[in-house]
């Protein structure tokens, strides 16, 4: 029940009007200022010293290579006579030393191809080799880096396909030498296309990519073997030196 004061009902009304003070609550108003400007400055620092997903890598997966083997041996100098004996016949005779010096003939990408070929050959049978990831920071140009960790696998193709025509008849000594000159001047643009970078990636990239061009100069230079023994050999060494590059990275 309502209660009443004299005649009149007593209601006590607010006043809905008065307004609040302009001063209220300052200090509240000022520290949410000051919090603001203050994670405006961390996040100024942080982009400058810290750029976002600093750590953030690309990877060029690993990579599984098969030779076809000739032959193994703990000489060495037995081993080179074996080495010469395979690239009288056509073979590369390149030496893969892991401990014992393994004589092969080629290298294959696909393993199946290798057990085809190895099938044919005495003593022939397949040595598969991994070639390990690398991790590239994707702070730094990898774009060129990347071009130049890769470029072997398309000098691989290039040359296999012409080696396959030569042993076939569809293709001469002056075209095989002419893949060979444009795939050593593809290697030295890649080699030219990274940074002159101390970190050991970039060290050891232009370092492979100096020997890969070598064995290349060496295998149009050579005279005293057959053109698909020297394509042969270079592309055995050139895969077997990738392997050695991702290793040392590891």
């Amino acid at each position: 029940m309502q209660q009443y004061y004299g005649d009149n009902v007593h209601i006590i009304q607010k006043n809905k009007n008065r307004k609040k003070s302009k001063n209220a609550n300052p200090p509240r108003k000022k520290a949410f200022c000051f919090l603001v400007i203050l994670l405006s400055l961390i996040a100024l620092f942080c982009a400058v010293f810290y750029p976002f997903n600093s750590s953030a890598k690309t990877h060029l997966k690993s990579k599984t290579w098969h030779y076809v083997t000739v032959r193994f041996s703990t000489e060495h100098l037995e081993s080179e006579l074996a080495s010469e004996n395979v690239k009288e016949k056509g073979g590369g005779g390149f030496i893969l030393n892991d401990g014992t010096f393994v004589i092969t003939a080629t290298v294959f990408e696909n393993e199946s191809d290798a057990k085809s070929v190895a099938s044919k050959i005495e003593n022939g049978k397949v040595y598969s080799l991994t070639v390990p990831q690398i991790s590239v920071s994707e702070q730094k140009d990898t774009k060129e880096i990347r071009n130049a960790l890769s470029v072997y696998q398309k000098v691989y193709r290039e040359l296999t396909a012409v080696v396959t025509d030569y042993d076939e008849g569809k293709s001469t000594d002056s075209v095989a030498m002419l893949v060979l000159g444009k795939m050593r001047d593809l290697v030295v643009s890649a080699r030219e296309g990274i940074e002159n970078d101390d970190e050991k990636l970039y060290e050891a990239t232009r370092d492979f990519l100096v020997e890969t061009e070598k064995t290349l100069s060496f295998a149009i230079s050579d005279e005293e073997h057959t053109i698909p023994a020297r394509i042969r050999y270079a592309v055995s060494k050139m895969v077997y030196d990738r392997y050695r590059l991702a290793k040392s990275l590891i």
